[in-house]
């Protein structure tokens, strides 16, 4: 007899410890309005005339195991946006308009931008607030304030499974982002030194193929 109160009073703190963290991890949820809290962190880059980044990009198959880790500047400004890697020969990914221009050397490919793509989700990230308000997000994990959300990908972005994003809820700014395809690419920004200014330098957002350039049309 006296056994089986011992086993009913574990039984039951074991199962009132599961619903004391459940609830926590609930109220947690519901005190933060993640929908407001991205909202936020775009307005912050849709409102700024120039902001510039660095930034680390690694990209790992997680089913071949490869891992490749690229440098990279970023400059972004209203809507438009300028990754340029620090690869040989250098790449620069230019974005806006509802075109992109992706330069490696000499070869130079350009189209329109698909609505669902990366590069869209990328440029709306930093230019749309409204973007937030029919996408579902989920708490992952809050350190100090540094909050990373789960963005709901199914029937909204093409040949993405999962997308995560990493905010400083304080100065409301991106720190990470992170994407894993259909296919088990991770691939992954870490944004540093962010800063903001007045005034983007003239021609930054566009490009005009010079005549050893080789132009592939999307």
């Amino acid at each position: 007899m006296m056994m089986k109160r011992v086993f009913l009073m574990i039984t039951l703190m074991i199962f009132s410890g599961f619903f004391t963290y459940a609830k926590s991890v609930e109220k947690k949820e519901q005190k933060i309005d993640l929908t407001q809290m991205m909202k936020d962190m775009t307005l912050t880059y849709s409102e700024v005339e120039y902001m510039t980044a660095s930034v680390i990009k690694l990209q790992e198959s997680l089913i071949l195991g490869t891992k490749d880790k690229t440098k990279a500047s970023l400059h972004y400004s209203k809507g438009k946006t300028r990754l340029e890697f620090d690869t040989k020969p250098k790449s620069t990914l230019i974005m806006g308009d509802e075109f992109f221009w992706q330069i490696v050397g000499n070869e130079v490919t350009t189209g329109r931008i698909d609505q669902k793509t990366f590069p869209n989700i990328f440029l709306d990230i930093f230019s749309k607030p409204s973007v937030w308000d029919d996408i579902k997000l989920k708490l992952q994990s809050e350190v100090g304030q540094k909050i990373t959300v789960s963005v709901e990908t199914k029937d909204k972005f093409s040949g993405i499974s999962e997308l995560y994003i990493t905010i400083d809820k304080k100065k409301k700014t991106i720190l990470n982002l992170k994407y894993i395809d259909d296919v088990q690419n991770s691939v992954a920004f870490d944004f540093k030194r962010i800063r903001f200014k007045k005034k983007s330098p003239k021609g930054q957002f566009s490009y005009k193929p010079k005549k050893k350039d080789t132009v592939n049309r999307l």
